[in-house]
C-alpha cells in the first residue's frame, strides 16, 4: 500500500522505487527467497517526484556517458542516433571512422534506455529517441556554457544543412531550429526567410509570425533596412492584427 499511494500507480514510479530498495539493501535475495528489511523500509523517505529519481539516475553516470547525452539534449527533446555520431565525430574524432563513435554512442543509449532516462521513439524510424522526461533534457541542455551549446547547435545546422542541400525547404524548419541557438545572424536571417515562406504558403499563421520575427529582429542587427525588408515587416504587423 505505501508503494502504490508514494507512486500513484505509476508503472515507472514503481519501477524506480523497487529498484531503490534494491540498491540500499531494502529487499534481498536470501536462501532463494526475496526478504524484506522492514526498519529499513519503514526509515525509507518516499518521494512523490519521479524527476528526483530520474535525475538521481542521471548523477551516476560516467562524465563520457554525461556527455554523449548532453549532446544528444542539444540536437533536441527528440534526436537521433545518426545525427549524434556525425556530431560527436566533427566534434573530437575527425580522423575516426564512423564505427568508432558508434561504438562509443551505442553503449550509452543502452544504458540511458535501461535507466529510462531516455526511450525509443517508436512512432519514428530506427534510430530515433526522446528523453523520457521534460525535466531531464533541460537538466543536461542547462548542464553546459552558453559558447558550448552554441557551438554545437552550429555544429547540428551545419551537418543538416549538407545533408538536406538538394531538399533544403522540406526540412528548413529543423535547419533554422539550430541556426536561431547560435550567433551566425547572415544564416539566420536564410533560413528564418525561407522557413517563414514555407510557413505562410502552409497557411500556419502562427509559425509565420515565429520566423518573421527572428527575419524582423536581424534586419535590426545590420541597422539597414531596404523596401522588401520594410514589406516583411508591415506583413508581420498584419499577421499580428489577425491573431490579435
Amino acid at each position: 500500500d505505501k508503494v502504490y499511494v508514494n507512486s500513484l500507480g505509476n508503472a515507472l514510479f514503481i519501477f524506480e522505487i523497487i529498484n531503490n530498495f534494491y540498491e540500499n539493501k531494502i529487499i534481498y535475495v536470501h536462501e532463494k527467497k526475496w526478504e524484506l528489511d522492514k526498519e529499513s523500509f519503514e526509515n525509507f523517505k518516499f518521494t512523490s517526484d519521479i524527476l528526483n529519481l530520474l535525475l538521481t539516475r542521471l548523477n551516476k553516470l560516467t562524465e563520457q556517458e554525461r556527455k554523449i547525452l548532453t549532446t544528444a539534449a542539444i540536437i533536441g527533446r527528440h534526436f537521433d542516433i545518426e545525427l549524434l555520431e556525425k556530431v560527436i565525430r566533427r566534434q573530437k574524432f575527425k580522423k575516426r571512422k564512423k564505427t568508432y563513435v558508434f561504438d562509443l554512442i551505442i553503449p550509452v543509449i543502452d544504458k540511458a534506455i535501461d535507466e529510462q532516462l531516455i526511450e525509443r521513439n517508436t512512432s519514428q524510424t530506427w534510430g530515433d529517441y526522446l528523453f523520457s522526461h521534460d525535466g531531464v533534457f533541460e537538466t543536461l541542455y542547462n548542464s553546459l556554457p552558453e559558447d558550448t551549446v552554441k557551438n554545437i547547435n552550429k555544429i547540428c545546422a551545419q551537418i543538416l544543412e549538407e545533408k538536406y542541400s538538394k531538399n533544403i525547404k522540406k526540412h528548413v524548419y529543423k535547419i533554422a531550429y539550430h541556426f536561431n541557438k547560435t550567433d551566425d545572424h547572415e544564416k539566420k536571417l536564410k533560413y528564418n526567410l525561407l522557413a517563414y515562406e514555407k510557413a505562410k504558403s502552409q497557411y500556419s499563421i502562427v509559425e509565420a509570425i515565429f520566423y518573421l520575427q527572428f527575419v524582423i529582429e536581424q534586419y535590426f542587427v545590420k541597422s539597414k533596412i531596404n523596401k522588401e525588408e520594410i514589406q516583411l515587416l508591415l506583413e508581420y504587423c498584419w499577421y499580428l492584427q489577425v491573431v490579435g
